[in-house]
């Protein structure tokens, strides 16, 4: 239980952090001491189809006018005089939406936990997301600066360096993350990109929906921290939650907001499937954990690694990680057998 005390923390950490799942969150050993904050979209319950069935034709997109005003989710209103040629990316989730807005040739910047697609690699990194270095941002000159979160102390020392900083609230939904995708290409300029992502994201989930539409749904709980410091996973009001009831699932947490739950209720409603993120390597550790290991999941191996990058970047692959979710779930609807899918999910992910 020792390995579990210390790591449990930085597995949320991991998870609501590198993810973007969501903006502020201080972490104890166990999970954040406050549940996240949602953005300001309806989130999407269990009969509902979020991205899928209920595509709506939309207007084709104007070119955004400069110089444009903008306020952030820190309440602080940025002017942005002109569309910006040197963008720097302090959110993995941001910078994979930029290079699919057709604008990675603009980023000079970026932080450590930004790996996707392979050549951000290539771009300069100004450190990890929480406490990038004010040093190389100033030196990369960069016109706009695009956060999701950051504690105000360093805001302040980045624009003391003559930088437009602008924060732009995590999504806590599907909805919202088509919203935060239109931001972003609003303030890009690249408008129409953002609609093109969108479509081909509703596409995408539409499609699995349509094949696991009349299957039963299957129960599902994601660990997102567990131990003696408490249990955390995706309550009704995250994005994970939209992921799993898009894919055909039945999230037994929905009865909570927020991330915070209880050992009791998780063996109560013993789900038929449980999944972990494979940032923090636990997954052995919660196999043998009491009194986890007695669920019925982890007895039939229905305990599956997930990729954290994919079901916690709300971007351009949310339909590739409902489409992953809902193979693992119902695999006869997609052509494979159960016993293939939890080779290929258990310990290794797609990307």
């Amino acid at each position: 239980m020792k390995r579990t005390q210390r790591f449990a923390g930085l597995m949320m950490a991991a998870v609501l952090l590198i993810g973007g799942c969501g903006p502020a969150k201080s972490t104890t050993a166990g999970g954040p001491k406050s549940d996240p904050k949602p953005a300001k979209t309806a989130p999407l319950n269990q009969n509902s189809t979020p991205g899928g069935n209920n595509v709506i034709p939309l207007p084709t997109q104007p070119a955004t006018q400069y110089p444009m005003e903008f306020k952030g989710s820190d309440g602080k209103s940025v002017t942005i005089a002109k569309e910006p040629q040197r963008i720097l990316s302090l959110s993995p989730t941001f910078t994979e939406t930029i290079y699919a807005l057709g604008r990675g040739d603009r980023l000079v910047g970026r932080t450590d936990s930004c790996d996707y697609p392979a050549e951000v690699s290539k771009v300069p990194s100004v450190g990890p997301m929480m406490m990038p270095s004010v040093e190389k941002i100033a030196e990369l000159n960069p016109d706009v600066i695009l956060v999701s979160f950051m504690k105000a102390e360093v805001v302040a020392q980045i624009e003391k360096a003559g930088a437009k900083v602008i924060q732009i609230p995590s999504a806590q939904s599907i909805q919202g993350s088509y919203e935060t995708m239109a931001t972003l290409g609003k303030i890009l300029n690249a408008n129409e990109g953002a609609q093109t992502i969108r479509k081909a994201i509703e596409k995408d989930i539409q499609a699995v929906q349509e094949k696991v539409k009349n299957l039963p749904k299957k129960t599902v709980y994601y660990v997102a921290g567990f131990g003696k410091s408490g249990d955390y996973t995706a309550g009704a009001n995250t994005f994970i939650n939209d992921l799993i009831v898009a894919a055909g699932g039945d999230n037994v947490a929905k009865d909570v907001k927020g991330w915070k739950y209880s050992v009791e209720k998780l063996m109560e409603k013993d789900p038929e499937y449980l999944f972990i993120g494979n940032m923090a390597k636990l997954a052995d550790e919660f196999k043998v954990t009491e009194p986890y290991k007695n669920l019925t999941a982890v007895k039939e191996n229905r305990f599956l690694e997930v990729d954290d990058n994919l079901i916690n970047r709300e971007g351009p692959r949310m339909g590739k990680a409902v489409e992953m979710i809902a193979e693992i779930l119902h695999p006869e609807a997609f052509g494979k057998k159960a016993a293939v899918l939890e080779r290929r999910f258990a310990g290794l992910l797609v990307a």
